[in-house]
Order: C-alpha cells, then sequence, then structure tokens
C-alpha cells in the first residue's frame, strides 16, 4: 500500500487525538512524514513502522516530539536504515513510564541499548540494534546487569550482525521468553542451544535455516510448550547451499512440542511421510507452510 507524506501530514493536522500509528508493508513516505506525525500527534501511544519501504532521509525525526511528551506505549523503527538521533531516542524512552515496546534499528549499538534499558526496565517486548560492538569488562557488565532487570519481558527480537560472544548477556531474561525471533540473526546450532536450554516457557521461535536440523533437535529438546516455529531461509538467494534443514529436523521439533500447531518450514527435503509423523506426534497441528 502507498502513503505519502502528505497523507501522514493531513492525518497528524486532522485529528489531534489520534493515538495509533501502525505501518505494516507500505511504501512511498518518508521520515518526513514521520516528522509530522511525532511534531503533531501529543496523544500518539503507538508508532510501528514494520517492513516498509521507507524513505529514510534522517534520523532526526526522533527529536520532533515534545519535551512534554510521555503517552508512548509502542515504538519500533527497526527497519529504518540510517542512524537515529541517539540522544532524542534516550529522553523520549526516559519520559515514556509507560512504553512496553521497543524495537530499534541496528544502528543502535550494544553501549546505547543498555543506556535505554536502564531508562525502560518495564519493557515487555524488545528489538535490539547490532549485536556485535566490542565491549569492555565494565559495560558487558552494565549490559548484562541491564536485561537482569527487565523482569517483564517475554519477547526479544533484533539481534542484528549478532557475535555469539555476547549471547550470554541475555540469560537473565531468558527464563520468561514466550516468544524469540531471531529471523534477522544467523544463529548456529551451538549458539541456539545455549540459549533455548533457558527459554522453557518458549511459545513462538522464528530462526533461519542456519540453525540448520542440530538446533532444531535443541528445539524438540528444550521448548516443550513451544505452538508456533517459522524457520525462514539464510540466504533465499543462494543455490545449492549445504547448510540448511530437512524433513529430520522438523520431525524433531514434534517429538518433543507436542503443543505445536503452527509451522511455516523452508527446507531443502519434505515428504509426506514426515507430514504425517509430525501430524501425528502434533495433535494440535492446524497450519503447516512449506517451501524450498
Amino acid at each position: 500500500m502507498a502513503v505519502s507524506d502528505e497523507s501522514l501530514e493531513f492525518l497528524a493536522f486532522s485529528f489531534p487525538n489520534f493515538k495509533a500509528l501502525s505501518l505494516l508493508s507500505c511504501d512511498g513516505f518518508s521520515t518526513d512524514g514521520l516528522a509530522a506525525v511525532a511534531t503533531n500527534c501529543k496523544n500518539l501511544t503507538e508508532l510501528d513502522i514494520q517492513e516498509n519501504g521507507v524513505d529514510d532521509k534522517s534520523g532526526n525525526w526522533l527529536s520532533c516530539f515534545p519535551e512534554s511528551f510521555t503517552s508512548l506505549e509502542i515504538l519500533n523503527f527497526a527497519n529504518l536504515s540510517n542512524d537515529v538521533n541517539f540522544d532524542a531516542l534516550e529522553k523520549l524512552v526516559a519520559r515514556c513510564n509507560s512504553l512496553k515496546t521497543l524495537k530499534v534499528n541496528k544502528s543502535v549499538t550494544l553501549e546505547q541499548l543498555q543506556r535505554l534499558l536502564v531508562r525502560a526496565p518495564q519493557l515487555c517486548e524488545l528489538g535490539t540494534g547490532s549485536f556485535s560492538q566490542e565491549l569492555t569488562g565494565q559495560q558487558y557488565s552494565e549490559l548484562e546487569r541491564a536485561f537482569n532487570n527487565c523482569r517483564s519481558l517475554h519477547t526479544l527480537s533484533g539481534l542484528w550482525v549478532a557475535s555469539a560472544q555476547y549471547h550470554q548477556v541475555l540469560y537473565p531474561v531468558c527464563t520468561n521468553l514466550t516468544f524469540l525471533n531471531f529471523s534477522y540473526a544467523p544463529l548456529d546450532s551451538e549458539g541456539l542451544s545455549k540459549l533455548l536450554v533457558r527459554c522453557p516457557n518458549l511459545r513462538r521461535l522464528w530462526v533461519l535455516d542456519t540453525v540448520e536440523d542440530k538446533g532444531l533437535e535443541a528445539v524438540g529438546s528444550y521448548c516443550p510448550l513451544l505452538e508456533e516455529l517459522r524457520v525462514f531461509p539464510g540466504d533465499p538467494f543462494e543455490e545449492g547451499a549445504a547448510h540448511g534443514v530437512t524433513e529430520s529436523g522438523f520431525i524433531a521439533v514434534s517429538e518433543g512440542c507436542w503443543k505445536l500447531h503452527y509451522v511455516l518450514y523452508f527446507c531443502r527435503q519434505m515428504t509426506n511421510a514426515a507430514v504425517a509423523t509430525v501430524v501425528e506426534n502434533c495433535p494440535d497441528f492446524t497450519h503447516f507452510r512449506s517451501a524450498s
């Protein structure tokens, strides 16, 4: 759907009590339109910009929120490409005590993420930025402590360009997680296993096929409450890739995740017999989408 800056400006000027804007798979607008919304929608509780074709002119649109603005509950700009005005973002997060969902883009560093978590320990859903910055020992400890203080966190996504050495900072929040979205994080089987063994309450899991069948075996072993699994291709344009997942990983998940009912599965090999085995293992199974 095409959405223009003019449409966003019209909305912002015409509806002063406007509260929620969620744009999914839209194009035709830029950060100038977002700036108009930030400037004029003084009662906004939700700004969710997801999977859109945005003309990201600059990250300064975040500075357009008035200093008196405190109502935001959901902020998602994960798919914007440019650096953001972090000083404006940090002040905005600190002011909005009701903020429950924060999903930032990959320009936000681990050090900056730590500062955001300190100001918003009440978060329930977090989309991290880049997870590959070099940290000192003190910075690592501060980041780990910040995650540990997020006692309400149940959804985690992002981990752009994730470095395995920093996965341990996530361990304190793993117990309460019900949804892990690693669809942008090329984890291997070992990295996934070390996280999942600490996630007994997981209901939804999105991963790339870089986890391979061995990683899916860990899903079956450690996630007995899992209801939804999505496995995306690490590189959808790569031909003849040696890595990936097969029906063996699918069956391994079903053997331990009896509550499973929704699966999206990009794989190299799948037979009718494998699907029949999964359905037999998972009596609540209702949705299956497969692609190669």
